[in-house]
């Protein structure tokens, strides 16, 4: 599955899958916490409303681009 397959599944779909991902980082951005997971071959945002703690929606990328506003708080470990 590629991310755009991730973004025409419906909701219920995205969360089962993201609960199979790993959940890398989070970010505060204005209304919203974002959690960052990686599922499979390609990350997802999953955007909480601040206020009720709802999940308002998901966004499926696969390119490191938009992992910068992460790169702080992504964990990297290196073999020894």
């Amino acid at each position: 599955m590629k991310a755009l397959d991730f973004n025409n599944l419906c909701f219920f779909q995205q969360i089962e899958m993201v609960l199979k991902g790993t959940r890398l980082a989070r970010r505060d951005a204005c209304q919203y916490y974002v959690y960052l997971y990686n599922v499979k071959e390609f990350y997802v945002e999953v955007f909480y409303d601040v206020n009720t703690d709802i999940i308002e929606f998901m966004h499926a990328f696969a390119g490191n681009r938009d992992l910068l506003p992460y790169i702080e708080e992504i964990p990297i470990i290196y073999g020894s």
